[in-house]
């Protein structure tokens, strides 16, 4: 009965030239449906460094394509992961979908069942929110955080592969040593103390081992419980959450808050100003979420440790309306200031319309005295997916690295070239631009083997040659900066435009194989 209300509500609205002519379904935005495991793949251009040794893990949205019946927003689909194992000089690629509760039940199904955020427009949109969204998770066994589709990116800890999404608990899997997929092991909740989804992009603190996280809510429930926003620390030590707290911004609205930061006493956390609103759904053409000018981004700070209170969160108003999607790098300064670098927008419109600019800029957060000031280091460069070393997040790291975007390559997310950012010279050090017709996406930051310095690093990333129609995967040097590749590998199957990646290095893989392999 409840699925043919929803089909009735989707009847009314328009969907057929929606999919058709949808910009994150057509081109090398399609998805694709098979499966691969182990796949030898082919160098086309130079070699892999003999010493280069983990897996490059990419994580998309994918759609089941013979079951598109709904309206579609490109962060709906199922997530897949595309995955290169390179070990000893040689490579092989995997690729398959995250093995979750709703990929499962709409596999076999064989349709499509759970409602998503393409949906969520007009009266209709309305409905489904009211009465058929948490109802069928409900109705199959499920919850409101875990009926996620685990599809924006992934995380190794303490042995765990978690892959995350905004809207649900990260979802557990286990790799084989060759980086394809072994088994599901299901939702984290850390022993049941979770209650809030858990946003896309936990960090991993490398001094102490503990891992940070944050969330946000459009649960009217929550939301009076405890607050919009939600921030976490798990402690390596002991093994459990040692902090768990909501932290209210003002008011009860939710912003768009899909990242943080932290540094060696604060997790940071933002109040943008994009904010989910259903009142949005009256306006034609209008989405769950959208900008709001009259509301100015604010930065919290909230202080890390045992015992912590929403009183104690320090709120710093920037003065003007701003959207931040990705951090670049937060830090402390020695007389206690809070250093962020992020690449900031002047609006946000909807991905569809592929027309965001951000701009990278320096805010710097003085905690004794409350003040708050921005410096712009480049408006000339459309820059998002900025990434750091993972060993050095959360403290002082000379040299960043953000990918070039440019919506003429025909959709949002996609990249032309990466900056190479100086954070101590405020200034960009190197522009890369990747080969001829080359479209790629997040440069992701891969430490050379046995290094330390912040730019001792390769950048990583799939690219696609719409001419040629070939997938590559691409390896920078990240120090030297030069314009060819370190090694360019042939991918034998198409890998769609997708989200974020993450690199692992073979002791971590090999570890978490054998964990899982005794358990």
């Amino acid at each position: 009965m409840l699925h043919q209300f929803d089909k009735v509500l989707d009847s009314l609205q328009e969907r057929k030239e929606h999919l058709k002519h949808h910009i994150y379904l057509n081109g090398n935005f399609a998805p694709v449906a098979d499966e691969h495991a182990g796949v030898p793949v082919t160098v086309v251009q130079g070699e892999i460094p003999r010493d280069l040794d983990g897996l490059f893990a990419r994580i998309g949205s994918n759609p089941i394509p013979e079951q598109m019946s709904k309206r579609y927003h490109w962060f709906d689909g199922h997530g897949m992961l595309h995955n290169l194992r390179i070990q000893d000089g040689k490579a092989c690629y995997s690729n398959a979908y995250v093995p979750t509760p709703r990929y499962t039940i709409e596999k076999e199904f064989g349709e499509q069942f759970f409602n998503q955020i393409g949906e969520l427009t007009g009266l209709s949109g309305l409905a489904k929110i009211l009465f058929i969204n948490v109802q069928k998770a409900e109705a199959v066994g499920g919850g409101r955080n875990t009926m996620g589709q685990a599809n924006t990116h992934s995380i190794m800890y303490q042995h765990k592969f978690y892959c995350c999404h905004e809207a649900s608990f990260p979802f557990e899997i286990v790799l084989k040593d060759d980086g394809s997929i072994d088994k599901a092991i299901g939702y984290e909740t850390f022993q049941g103390v979770l209650n809030f989804p858990v946003s896309a992009h936990p960090k991993h603190d490398p001094k102490t081992g503990n891992l940070l996280f944050h969330s946000y809510t459009t649960d009217p429930d929550l939301i009076r419980d405890e607050a919009p926003i939600k921030v976490g620390e798990y402690c390596a030590e002991t093994n459990k959450i040692q902090s768990y707290l909501g932290i209210n911004q003002g008011d009860t609205h939710t912003p768009l808050a899909h990242d943080m930061m932290f540094t060696e006493n604060w997790i940071v956390v933002y109040d943008s100003s994009v904010h989910f609103d259903p009142k949005q759904l009256f306006v034609p053409g209008g989405s769950y979420f959208g900008w709001t000018p009259d509301y100015n981004l604010r930065i919290g700070l909230v202080p890390r440790g045992e015992n912590v209170s929403a009183a104690e969160v320090l709120w710093f108003d920037t003065g003007q309306p701003q959207s931040i999607v990705h951090p670049l790098s937060a830090w402390e300064e020695p007389d206690g200031t809070v250093v962020m670098w992020a690449p900031i927008g002047d609006k946000f419109d909807d991905l569809d319309k592929c027309s965001n600019f951000f701009y990278m800029s320096e805010y710097r957060m003085d905690p004794k005295t409350g003040s708050v000031t921005m410096t712009v280091i480049d408006k000339e460069n459309n820059v998002e997916f900025p990434r750091v070393r993972d060993d050095c997040l959360g403290q002082f790291c000379r040299f960043g690295y953000s990918g070039i975007l440019d919506q003429t390559l025909g959709g949002e997310g996609l990249v032309r070239g990466f900056v190479v950012w100086d954070m101590l010279e405020k200034k960009i050090h190197k522009v890369v631009n990747f080969g001829k017709d080359d479209i790629g996406g997040e440069p992701v930051v891969i430490p050379k083997p046995g290094t330390t310095e912040s730019n001792a690093v390769f950048i990583g990333t799939f690219t696609y040659n719409p001419k040629e129609k070939t997938s590559d995967f691409v390896l920078y040097d990240g120090e030297t900066c030069l314009e060819e590749p370190v090694v360019r590998l042939r991918i034998p199957h198409r890998v769609p435009f997708g989200f974020h990646g993450q690199w692992v290095n073979g002791t971590d893989l090999r570890r978490h194989v054998d964990f899982h392999s005794h358990t």
